[in-house]
């Protein structure tokens, strides 16, 4: 059964209960009501005949003539009974009542009953110092016509509600699941060659719509997870076989023929420059890989003081590449410590800087490897930038610069492979943080990281 059907289903069965219940409830309270009403007009009508007929001492069925044919009840019985049980007076043709009625009147002194499919009532009075039992009893021909009619046109009317209820819903839920549809066929139309294509979102307020927006943006997810994925390999597979080639071809130079021991030093010399260089890019590699991959399998619970992992990264870059000068700088001084303290993942956030500050060394002019990095405390950020005195980067480039194996035009002569920065900025990601990157040719480049504050 599908959705259209399942609702129009429902809110048919909604509204069937719904008036089942009102039908139900409107005739009970209306029997009762007759019912009540009936009880009242016979009881009134009773003790006016009964006062009437001992007024008159009229022990005789004469009087309950007269009053049979001038009453709104002409076939109603009636009995008049002395305290021991002995009929007094009736009218003509009375059917006999039950003795137990006359023993619950005695008892009770007033009653109400049903005698077969007539309703009576019972009461006792004086007259002459004597107990007398009056008991009359009638059939509601107006009344319960009246009912009869009411529970037919309940009847009536609920099973042309549920007809008329059933066509509308149907109409209504196919109407209501247009959209959807519409979606659906949209969807339909998706593919790995088409990605770009979204989905109307329509008025962009109701569920629908919104549904339709979180579709657009998984899209785009996935078309940017696409391309990166197409450009990984593209990329990767062109940086691993330029290494490889250098690799083989320098053993196949060196097989060509016997050589001295310096000469073979010197191949073995630039063979281990290359596998050096190509364990650098497969790390990097590496590296990508784990921050592309689903963010809730990284570990991001370690609570990591900003400040001292940046001294500790710096201690052990200057101590390698001893030109390095690195400075830092403390704009403002928090009054709470815990402010330096950020929420993630210890390793990832050390390749993002080790990277930041690898860049400003590689990019440096000879004799200037100059690195700034200053710290600034908002309310909600913690932002760390890392100036740098290097090439800098145009402003063509500025836009690319961040996308996997994407190198500046003016630093393919230097050594590296594109992957230091797009890691850096996908890390940064994951930390819910953000990396601005300004430059200017030959002035140097200055990259901002914005941490959020860690919230205790």
């Amino acid at each position: 059964m599908n959705i259209k059907t399942r609702l129009a289903v429902r809110f048919t069965g909604i509204v069937a209960v719904i008036l089942t219940v009102f039908s139900f409830s409107l005739f009970y309270f209306s029997a009762n009501y007759r019912q009540d009403q009936f009880y009242s007009r016979l009881e009134d009508r009773a003790h006016s005949t009964a006062r009437l007929l001992f007024a008159l001492k009229k022990e005789n069925i004469d009087l309950f003539k007269i009053g049979k044919s001038s009453d709104i009840y002409p076939d109603r019985d009636i009995f008049v009974y002395d305290e021991s049980g002995r009929i007094i007076s009736t009218n003509d043709k009375s059917s006999p009542v039950e003795q137990y009625v006359f023993e619950k009147l005695k008892k009770e002194g007033e009653i109400r009953f049903k005698n077969g499919d007539k309703e009576g009532v019972g009461f006792r009075f004086k007259s002459d110092d004597k107990n007398y039992y009056y008991i009359v009893s009638a059939y509601d021909t107006y009344g319960l016509k009246k009912l009869y009619f009411l529970k037919f046109s309940l009847i009536v009317g609920w099973l042309f509600s549920i007809i008329i209820t059933a066509i509308a819903s149907w109409f209504y839920a196919d109407n209501s699941l247009k959209p959807i549809s519409k979606v659906i066929e949209q969807v339909k139309n998706i593919s790995a060659k088409n990605l770009g294509m979204r989905v109307d979102t329509g008025n962009g307020t109701d569920e629908i719509a919104r549904l339709s927006i979180k579709f657009n943006m998984m899209l785009d997810r996935l078309e940017s997870a696409f391309k990166m994925q197409q450009s990984f390999v593209s990329n990767a597979s062109h940086e691993l076989r330029t290494p490889l080639t250098a690799i083989t071809g320098q053993i196949d130079v060196a097989l060509m023929h016997d050589r001295n021991s310096d000469e073979y030093r010197e191949i073995l010399s630039s063979v281990l420059e290359d596998i050096k260089n190509l364990n650098q890019l497969t790390h990097g590699l590496l590296d990508l890989a784990q921050v592309s991959v689903d963010e809730s399998v990284i570990r991001m619970d370690s609570l990591l003081r900003i400040d001292d992992l940046i001294m500790q990264i710096r201690e052990d870059m200057i101590a390698v590449k001893k030109d390095f000068y690195i400075s830092l700088f403390f704009e403002d001084s928090p009054e709470d410590e815990n402010i330096l303290s950020v929420k993630g993942n210890e390793n990832l956030l050390r390749i993002a800087i080790s990277n930041l500050m690898s860049n400003a060394y590689n990019f440096s002019k000879d004799g200037h490897k100059e690195l700034m990095i200053s710290f600034r405390f908002k309310r909600d950020q913690i932002i760390v930038v890392f100036k740098d005195k290097g090439i800098g980067i145009s402003q063509d480039d500025l836009n690319r610069i961040t996308e996997p194996f994407y190198r500046a035009s003016n630093a393919i002569n230097i050594k590296g492979h594109g992957i230091g920065l797009s890691l850096s900025d996908r890390i940064m990601r994951l930390h819910q943080g953000e990396m601005l990157i300004a430059s200017k040719l030959n002035y140097g480049t200055s990259v901002t990281l914005k941490f959020p504050v860690n919230k205790f």
